[in-house]
């Protein structure tokens, strides 16, 4: 017996290093398989908040047009930029009141003539008192809550994060109201419609604001959109991004170019295989709010691009006509929802000037 015994203590019991290794390895690995589910749980809730938010900012603006004899709460035009100050007269018949005019009444989510301040100022922080905020907007009283006007993702991007449209400038608002919610006009016959629409003065030009009962399909009509931050919803008019693409065009309160120049946000659901150029990249989607409530996740058929309506003609020769006629899906979903017609192919190649 030795002395340890002896003295009625028992003998020490203790890891190996070995062992002790073996622990931590497994542990490792048992991490590295579990993170991943983890943050893939994470991103899944993260899109059910993102559809939540949307929807219940579409049901705002819905009960807003209850009270406003069907009217929803958003003005502007976004057709083109700001600089060219054209006037509607088939919407205001002032002839002052042009793009910066629309910009100053999107009161729905800033007081009056505050967009227009924070369009034009590089530095949304700088402004008195970091800014305004969604709280002064006139929707408010039917939201009552800041964080329904961003989707977690967007909010996850600190202020100041550089992108494609300059340095992102605010963490306000990046539901931005789709342009389409006005009447599509044109001046030339599209398929039901035998003669071009009184006061369109381009194939594609914005009319009135559709009140609700005037929609034909609400459920296949964009209202709100999930636009991707580094566009530019967070941009700047003054901030000059990739392509020249933001320059001109307000940050505000609607998707901009309207018809082929919005960016659909890359955050939620699996990657999907997307065309670009002479690649095929891998892409994330975007959450959509329509007329009716519902929220679908859509993906944007060429992410990262620069394009314009002005411009499509470029794009087309780039990507090619299958690719970019998928641009032209919130054009053809909207002639429907607004009139229960389609415009074929074929009219918007001649349109295009590609027939």
């Amino acid at each position: 017996m030795n002395r340890q015994n002896r003295m009625g203590h028992r003998p020490k019991v203790g890891f190996t290093l070995i062992e002790l290794l073996v622990v931590v390895a497994i542990i490792a690995l048992l991490i590295s398989i579990l993170l991943p589910s983890l943050s893939k749980a994470r991103s899944q809730a993260r899109t059910t908040l993102c559809a939540s938010r949307i929807g219940q900012l579409t049901k705002a603006m819905l009960l807003y047009a209850n009270d406003f004899d069907e009217t929803p709460p958003f003005v502007g035009i976004g057709h083109t930029d700001l600089g060219k100050d054209d006037k509607y007269a088939n919407i205001d018949p002032d002839p002052t009141h042009g793009e910066f005019y629309f910009m100053d009444n999107e009161t729905w989510l800033l007081p009056y003539g505050q967009m227009r301040q924070v369009a034009l100022d590089l530095d949304w922080t700088s402004l008195p008192g970091g800014g305004p905020t969604a709280e002064e907007g006139s929707l408010y009283p039917y939201t009552r809550f800041r964080q329904m006007y961003l989707c977690p993702e967007f909010e996850r991007v600190p202020v100041g994060t550089p992108g494609r449209a300059g340095r992102k400038s605010h963490n306000v608002f990046n539901y931005s109201r789709s342009v389409l919610g006005r009447k599509f006009l044109s001046n030339v016959p599209i398929s039901g419609t035998p003669f071009p629409d009184p006061g369109a003065e381009d194939w594609a030009w914005p009319g009135p604001i559709m009140k609700m009962s005037a929609i034909y399909a609400p459920a296949a009509m964009m209202m709100m959109i999930d636009e991707q931050w580094d566009f530019h919803v967070a941009g700047n008019y003054n901030d000059h991004g990739t392509g020249n693409m933001v320059s001109g065009y307000w940050q505000g309160a609607e998707t901009i170019h309207g018809l082929v120049g919005d960016m659909f946000g890359s955050y939620h659901s699996t990657k999907t295989r997307v065309l670009q150029t002479d690649a095929v990249l891998m892409s994330l989607k975007a959450s959509v709010a329509h007329y009716d409530g519902h929220v679908d996740l859509y993906i944007d058929p060429l992410p990262w691009r620069y394009t314009t309506l002005g411009n499509i003609v470029p794009l087309v020769m780039e990507v090619g006509l299958e690719a970019a006629v998928k641009l032209f899906d919130p054009l053809f979903q909207s002639l429907y929802a607004q009139r229960g017609i389609g415009l074929p192919l074929e009219k918007l190649l001649e349109l295009l000037g590609l027939g």
